[in-house]
């Protein structure tokens, strides 16, 4: 049986990772030519890809999934595709499963005869080795192809000692040459593609394809240009806040309301204890540029609205309503009122309600200011009005809405 569209499927998953599949076969077998390969080679000589081939083909057996952590702590998975007579070997990796530290790559450059000279080009070749947080989405993966491949059910293993494990890598992807010189172009190509398409995702305000983006951009290790991992890694996060920061701005959001979320994540991200914490941050900061395009883009809007919105979210403890709208913007509160509701759908006063329960929420799960300083800060300074207008909009009291939040 045919399987090269489910292979191809499962290629097409695996390279938006930047995972690749790499099939050996008996008659076809090609010389693997990955740019970094003479880092391996001058760690330990490689099989030949015909020995290797012969090797795994004879020891490996159907239905199993091998698992291999090579030499420089990156980690492949093997397996057999049926193909007639002579079975091909399919190798996906190789990637890591633990972030580049110091340590990692201290450790292993201490393997080389020259650790001192081999750390540099060690270090571009574990930026461009893809990180995974760990293998079970990649697993799940395998498994369902492995019920296109064979009747009944997949187990891993560990491969077999004595089998000489694969030296393949990603094409396209490392260095040039072990020497330490630039990444390849390729390389550079596909980091500033990924880039350009989460900048298009987030200033559509497209939360599902920013995210796709932003994994496959972070997959990717990031240059490090100082020693301690935490200090490098608010680096990154602090350019990410820039970049997307950008993106708002060409989804057509006003500065009033990118400077309010940037300068809260630029705080976020200096205060985050530790490397785990950051990781976890990345996703939230994509998302949140993405509802920022969403809520508060101006893209189709009429210039009078526009201005009117952005005078709205700039000071909402002013008087906000129709007449004096109308009276600051010298324009018929009719006409006023009948614009707004075709540009935006609702009321005015009903924005204005929705635009001070949202400001109320943001205070209440960000500050330990009182619920009767929040409503004055909000433009309410009835704080029994407040609380009903809040609850009414948010199903919850503000009370009960902080202490979901802390819980969180």
């Amino acid at each position: 049986m045919d399987y090269q569209r489910e292979l191809a499927f499962v290629r097409k998953l695996l390279d938006n990772f930047f995972i690749p599949l790499t099939l050996l076969g008996p008659e076809d077998v090609q010389p693997v030519s990955a740019p970094w390969s003479e880092l391996r080679r001058r760690l330990q000589p490689a099989p030949s890809p015909g020995e290797l081939y012969a090797s795994l083909s004879q020891r490996c057996k159907p239905q199993v999934i091998y698992r291999h952590r090579d030499e420089l702590d990156c980690n492949m998975l093997l397996f057999q595709v049926p193909d007639g007579k002579a079975p091909a070997l399919a190798v996906v990796g190789p990637y890591l499963l633990q972030p580049l530290s110091q340590e990692l790559l201290a450790s292993n450059a201490a393997k080389f005869p020259d650790p001192k000279g081999i750390l540099h080009p060690l270090e571009r070749y574990y930026r461009e080795v893809p990180c995974l947080p760990n293998e079970n989405q990649l697993l799940v993966l395998l498994y369902t192809l492995g019920e296109f491949l064979w009747d009944g059910g997949v187990t891993v293993q560990d491969l077999p000692a004595g089998i000489p494990a694969p030296a393949l890598d990603g094409q396209g992807m490392g260095l040039a040459d072990p020497s330490g010189s630039p990444l390849s172009r390729e390389a550079l190509e596909n980091r500033y593609a990924e880039e350009e398409r989460l900048i298009r995702a987030v200033s559509a305000g497209q939360a599902d394809q920013a995210a796709l983006s932003y994994s496959r951009f972070s997959t990717r290790q990031m240059e490090r240009r100082t020693t301690p991992p935490l200090r490098d890694m608010k680096n990154y996060f602090v350019v990410l806040n820039t970049l997307l920061r950008k993106a708002a701005e060409y989804g057509n959001v006003h500065p009033l309301y990118i400077d309010e979320l940037s300068s809260s994540l630029a705080r976020q991200i200096e205060s985050t204890p530790s490397t785990d914490a950051l990781a976890a941050l990345g996703p939230k900061m994509v998302r949140h540029y993405c509802q920022l395009v969403q809520d508060f883009s101006l893209k189709g809007r009429s210039h009078l609205i526009s201005k009117l919105l952005i005078h709205i979210d700039a000071d909402l403890t002013a008087d906000l309503s129709l007449s004096a709208l109308a009276k600051l913007l010298n324009v018929n509160s009719s006409y006023l009122s009948a614009l707004f509701k075709k540009e935006l759908g609702s009321t005015l006063t009903e924005y204005v309600s929705t635009r001070r329960v949202k400001y109320a929420m943001f205070l209440l799960s960000t500050t330990n200011l009182q619920v009767q300083a929040i409503a004055q800060h909000c433009g309410i300074p009835d704080v029994n009005y407040f609380t009903r207008t809040f609850k009414r909009y948010a199903g919850v009291t503000p009370k009960e809405y902080r202490a979901v939040q802390r819980a969180m």
